[in-house]
């Protein structure tokens, strides 16, 4: 099971050597392409099977707690770190983000969650706050509320702003 766990990054990165394949052979990448190679799910299987591989590799169980070592800081603190420097970095352009999004993260990923998982480190104390819990909880609320107020927004900009906005175009400005 170790094995498949540490094949996982490089199984993840298959669909970007394919397109960065297809971008040497001269053929110009659109965004397309781009939005599917970033978002088709079963690109993302890697990940999913990582994560369960996980809690047998290393003995995860929410019934069982992990043996946790305390540290100050975590290799998952370190994980975290590279994962915001990477997010925050501007211009990163195809296919390098996508070598890092689907090879290099998912090892990042991978020690985060197991900090996580062992409370180990400065980024599982701070989830571990109270408060953080009932964001956590609240998460899916505030998804679906947004999802509602744009459910409520797109007709009414077309059956209010809109024709508003002519009327007050027609009868004041024109």
């Amino acid at each position: 099971m170790i094995w498949t766990l540490i094949a996982m990054p490089f199984i993840s990165i298959v669909p970007t050597l394919g397109y960065v394949a297809y971008l040497r052979a001269g053929n110009i990448a659109t965004q397309n392409l781009d939005i599917f190679i970033a978002n088709f799910p079963i690109f993302w299987v890697p990940y999913f099977v990582a994560g369960m591989l996980m809690t047998r590799v290393f003995s995860l169980s929410r019934y069982i707690p992990a043996p946790s070592k305390p540290a100050t800081v975590g290799w998952g603190d370190v994980a975290f770190i590279m994962i915001v420097a990477i997010a925050i970095t501007p211009g990163i352009e195809q296919p390098l983000k996508f070598l890092i999004r689907q090879g290099l993260a998912m090892p990042l990923y991978m020690m985060l969650l197991l900090d996580l998982a062992c409370g180990r480190g400065v980024v599982s104390r701070l989830f571990s706050l109270p408060g953080t819990g009932f964001l956590g909880e609240m998460g899916y609320q505030i998804w679906i509320s947004v999802a509602l107020i744009m459910g409520l927004a797109i007709p009414s900009t077309y059956l209010i702003e809109k024709p508003l906005t002519r009327v007050i175009r027609d009868r004041w400005i024109d």
